[in-house]
């Protein structure tokens, strides 16, 4: 009966706990992630509104008008 009982012990299962440098590139990587997605949103604005002006002043010096127009879209 010996043969019943070795397999029937319950073992405890050895979970790996992450190392420093894991945790600490992952903390890296999801604060660059969250950099380009926010950058992003901060930044583009400010480039479509440079592009307008330019759209709208047609090669010549921007007016007052054009940057109220611009603002107001």
């Amino acid at each position: 009966m010996a043969h019943a009982n070795a397999g029937s012990e319950a073992q405890t299962a050895k979970i790996p706990t992450p190392s420093k440098v894991h945790t600490q590139s992952t903390r890296i990587l999801l604060l660059g992630a969250l950099g380009v997605v926010y950058g992003d949103i901060g930044t583009s604005p400010i480039y479509a509104f440079r592009e307008a002006l330019h759209a709208s002043a047609g090669g010549s010096f921007v007016t007052r008008e054009d940057i109220l127009g611009v603002l107001s879209l």
